[in-house]
């Protein structure tokens, strides 16, 4: 798994669980120590979107259950049969899953404005940049929370976009009138992962909540965002059933002439292109 953010965290969990549950149930020749899995991270925490703790209780639960987590670890090349870390270091691994963070177009690097070693333009709280006539907002800023003591910037969230850009029309407006700026604030109601196995972190109004309570509250606000009675009722069904009876893995055998790689796992001779011309 490759990042350590809010969707590497949760699909690492969501993971670990599935394939235990598939191999207990289906493989059981395959022992448990013969699966081995990573969760390789960048920065030197996990959930950085949350507080520190919250990220080193979310590497403790996943550690217990199996993971190898890497922390200030880079990735530097994907190969078919291995990944490359850090200092060359190599993971034989045919699945690789990508959950890392993205990257600004190379042109906001390009329009002279001040940015970090990602290309991210380092803003002010007023959403200002190195150039006086231009602002940043969305996914390529960094914009610090005058909030936080550490002023750690806000997460790029579709959130935390949209109302950035409402302050920031109100902030073009005052430098048109000659008014000063204000910062961009927002308090989120809170944040909740999960960890898997019944197990999430999160802060809800200030309140820091982890292991099976925050799971649950994770889950809960999720349904509640489900639209329609109809399918609020059909969702918490299938948990139920779930719940009891577990999941129903399905193996779809989807075989594609120009792949290297057929369902079953071994490898096609390579197709030319007159063989497929027709």
């Amino acid at each position: 798994m490759g990042g350590g953010g809010l969707s590497g965290v949760e699909t690492a969990g969501e993971l670990e669980d599935f394939v235990r549950r598939v191999r207990g149930r289906y493989y059981p020749k395959i022992g448990a120590t013969e699966i081995r899995t990573y969760l390789v991270e960048l920065k030197d925490e996990l959930l950085g979107e949350l507080p520190p703790d919250m990220g080193a209780y979310a590497r403790q639960r996943l550690e217990r259950r199996g993971f190898t987590v890497r922390l200030g670890t880079p990735i530097r090349e994907v190969r078919e049969a291995e990944v490359v870390i850090g200092n060359g270091e190599t993971i034989p691994t045919r699945t690789v899953v990508w959950s890392g963070g993205v990257r600004p177009a190379p042109m906001v690097a390009r329009s002279g404005v001040e940015v970090d070693h990602a290309g991210r333009v380092k803003a002010l709280p007023t959403m200002e940049t190195s150039r006086s006539t231009a602002f940043a907002i969305g996914d390529c800023a960094l914009i610090p929370n005058v909030e936080e003591a550490d002023g750690r910037p806000f997460a790029p969230t579709a959130q935390n976009a949209v109302r950035e850009a409402k302050r920031l029309a109100a902030n073009v407006v005052a430098r048109i009138d000659g008014r000063p700026l204000e910062p961009y604030r927002y308090r989120t109601i809170g944040i909740l992962a999960s960890v898997g196995h019944h197990t999430g972190v999160g802060v809800v109004f200030g309140i820091r909540v982890r292991g099976w309570i925050a799971w649950f509250m994770w889950r809960g606000y999720y349904w509640s965002r489900v639209p329609g009675i109809n399918r609020k009722v059909r969702v918490a069904i299938d948990w139920a059933l779930t719940a009891l009876f577990g999941t129903d893995p399905v193996q779809l055998k989807v075989e594609d002439a120009s792949s290297a790689m057929g369902s079953s796992g071994r490898r096609h001779p390579p197709v030319r292109d007159h063989e497929t011309s027709d």
